[in-house]
């Protein structure tokens, strides 16, 4: 899986179980980005694109 803001390859992290329902994180590789995004499935497997979603953690950096 490529990262949607800088196109660098994610790893894929272990299936964390919420609720009834099971959340794959893929977390980017790029030190600089370190976004993630969370692909939500139900327990028998069927993917929820709608509850999937992007997470990119915003740094105040001086310039």
């Amino acid at each position: 899986m490529k990262c949607k803001y800088c196109k660098s390859s994610m790893e894929e992290h272990e299936n964390e179980r919420i609720g009834n329902r099971y959340c794959k994180q893929h977390v980017c590789l790029n030190d600089e980005c370190k976004a993630a995004f969370k692909e939500i499935r139900t327990i028998r497997g069927v993917r929820v694109p709608a509850e999937d979603c992007w997470l990119k953690q915003e740094t105040a950096e001086a310039e």
